[in-house]
């Protein structure tokens, strides 16, 4: 009976301690690691979300660019911060899905070392070809996404066009440190889903042929699982491999 309550105890003063940090969260800046270089599609759903979320949030949302390794090197880092809130890390689909497989020697488990706040965005190659396609130096057949691009709604799918299951997509999500407090988690969770709704920020993410996502923790942790399976069969049948 003693050892219960002594347990009981604990747990009690684990969530209160838990919840106080929350109450208090944030109270200085906030790191947002991006595992790309500045300019690219990871970069730049980076710089739009740390805008919505210092508005909200109240303290600025600094991006630091960690590019290498396919997102490894700037995963890694992430993974080795204090679980504390205070470090984001911008994963993309491939991080967690195609990584693992990809690599023999990873410098972190995504899967493990860091936990999903929440999807941000997808999209399907469009960043990048967008002006080319309205310039006319470019001709877009189909998309490669399940759904039409909203920045190309005229444009087939690829289903659309006859080659059903081969969709292929990528989209990115915030994650945080593992042991970061749940209901920090929670809490960043709230205000990333808020970010994501503001009209500017779909607004500038659409016009640049992002499709906004905006998640739970749950939903994004059953998204990574899902590219776990999917790609990781893939990436060893093909025999590819980075080392």
């Amino acid at each position: 009976m003693l050892r219960f309550l002594v347990r009981l105890f604990a747990c009690l003063a684990l969530i209160t301690t838990s919840a106080l940090h929350a109450q208090g969260f944030p109270n200085k800046p906030i790191r947002l690691i991006c595992p790309f270089p500045p300019g690219g599609a990871v970069d730049i759903a980076s710089r739009a979300i740390a805008i919505e979320l210092a508005k909200s949030m109240g303290q600025p949302i600094a991006v630091d660019n960690k590019p290498g390794a396919g997102g490894n090197i700037g995963g890694a880092e992430a993974a080795r911060t204090a679980p504390d809130g205070y470090t984001l890390f911008m994963t993309t689909s491939a991080i967690n899905g195609i990584n693992p497989a990809l690599y023999d020697k990873m410098p972190f488990d995504p899967n493990q070392d860091l936990v999903a706040v929440s999807a941000l965005v997808s999209l399907n190659n469009v960043p990048s070809s967008i002006p080319h396609i309205k310039a006319g130096k470019l001709k877009a057949l189909v998309t490669t996404g399940a759904k039409r691009d909203p920045a190309l709604p005229d444009l087939p799918t690829i289903t659309e066009a006859g080659v059903p299951g081969d969709e292929s997509g990528v989209w990115f999500g915030l994650m945080v440190p593992a042991g970061t407090p749940k209901a920090i988690i929670a809490k960043l969770n709230a205000e990333t889903v808020k970010a994501t709704q503001s009209p500017e920020f779909i607004k500038r993410m659409s016009n640049l042929g992002y499709i906004v996502i905006g998640s739970s923790s749950d939903e994004m942790t059953a998204m990574l699982k899902t590219e776990v399976s999917r790609w990781g069969p893939i990436v060893k049948a093909s025999g590819a491999n980075a080392d």
